[in-house]
């Protein structure tokens, strides 16, 4: 199901995103989240283009609302199990972390116990970077990407809302991009996140 969920999301984010280049090419400028609101929809509906970018247009919007369709009674059913499940309801405690989030993380870590260490979940997600080694220094360099793409996005997900000024890890996250830049800080953040995940739910499931 949440597999099923981040698909559905992935088109119509992409569906949008094609709709906005059309729209931006056509001199119809807007901002690209509009589009995924009903009032960005109708506005798109209203516009006087040409019947080529007419028709691209309609298909883009009849792609979006079907993905929608399928979005809005799975989503409501993963955020039932999240408020009924005690795992869900624990990784809840992570900053960042909702009810959806949850049930990604949930699904994609499965039973904790057979991990032995944090470090072993970051490696699982492919976010652990590749260190390249000489004879005089070693260095991290890009991530491994080797474990499963629907964990890593779940963690970076997460990660996303570090900036905000009620985030505990706000001033980490600053100290980090200011050395290395903000898509190396969030991505510590990640790895941050997936120790904490793998220590809430083993604690949990060992008790």
């Amino acid at each position: 199901m949440t597999r099923l969920r981040k698909t559905l999301a992935d088109e119509r984010r992409r569906c949008a995103q094609r709709l906005h280049a059309l729209l931006v090419q056509e001199g119809w400028a807007c901002a690209r989240g509009r589009l995924l609101t009903g009032q960005g929809r109708r506005w798109v509906a209203g516009l006087g283009l040409h019947p080529g970018a007419r028709a691209y247009a309609d298909v883009a919007l009849a792609v979006i609302a079907a993905a929608e369709a399928q979005l809005e009674p799975l989503e409501s059913d993963l955020r039932r199990f999240a408020r009924s499940d005690r795992r869900c309801r624990t990784l809840m405690q992570i900053y960042g972390v909702g009810e959806l989030i949850a049930c990604h993380l949930l699904a994609e870590i499965g039973e904790a116990v057979r991990l032995r260490r944090p470090r072993q979940l970051v490696r699982a997600a492919g976010l652990d970077p590749v260190v390249d080694e000489s004879a005089e220094r070693r260095r991290r360099g890009r991530l491994a990407k080797q474990g499963s793409p629907y964990l890593r996005w779940a963690l970076v997900e997460a990660a996303q809302h570090v900036r905000r000024t009620t985030s505990p890890e706000r001033a980490r996250y600053a100290r980090v991009a200011g050395r290395l830049g903000p898509g190396r800080a969030k991505l510590t953040i990640a790895r941050l996140i997936a120790r904490q995940a793998f220590q809430l739910l083993r604690t949990l499931e060992l008790a």
